[in-house]
């Protein structure tokens, strides 16, 4: 399993480490690709539009603002077929894990 992010422009990481607070914002760019090989599949994931990943941990408290993109390319390669989806929508996945 080989998991590619390849970047191809401008990728800005911002670390800020405090008391008990980790923030991290990583992935401001506009293009992004995601390249997954596994037994004899290729998922690429290329995301055209700006990504923003924002990953907050606090003391029991894990918000994970994932992915809002308004045009996201899926393609999937197996034995001799070419998959395209495109999709045009707003996606948000919010993951909030508390204890």
């Amino acid at each position: 399993m080989i998991v590619i992010a390849a970047i191809r422009n401008t990728m800005t990481v911002y670390v800020t480490k405090r008391n008990r607070m980790i923030v991290i914002a990583a992935i401001r760019n506009t293009m992004s690709v995601f390249a997954t090989k596994r037994n004899r599949m290729i998922v690429i994931a290329a995301i055209r539009n700006t990504m923003t990943v924002f990953v907050i941990k606090r003391n029991r408290m894990i918000v994970t603002v994932v992915i809002r993109n308004t045009m996201t390319v899926f393609v999937i390669k197996r034995n001799r077929m070419i998959v395209t989806a495109v999709i045009r929508n707003t996606m948000t996945v919010f993951v909030s894990k508390e204890r």
